[in-house]
């Protein structure tokens, strides 16, 4: 028979505590590393972090080019038609 004198732990819950802290420290390392340093093929060889900024940026400009397009036509004047014949 053992005694908890030969065990480093004094519960299975213990155990289960412990490893928990240690899976998810594991999980959140692999999450950062995955999604802020390795790049993916898929997204043109950036890591996810800077595929979505470049996502932003583009967005961000071709808002931009849109609203320069409406104000253009906005201050272009109207042809009028009236004047042809037909």
């Amino acid at each position: 028979m053992y005694s908890a004198a030969y065990h480093k732990f004094s519960s299975l819950s213990q155990v289960r505590i412990l490893t928990q802290d240690i899976c998810l420290s594991a999980v959140e390392e692999w999450m950062q590393d995955y999604n802020h340093l390795r790049p993916h093929e898929a997204l043109d060889n950036l890591s996810a972090v800077q595929f979505k900024q470049r996502q932003i940026e583009q967005r961000a400009m071709n808002r931009g080019k849109k609203r320069q397009k409406i104000a253009r036509r906005k201050t272009t004047p109207e042809i009028s038609h009236s004047s042809q014949p037909w």
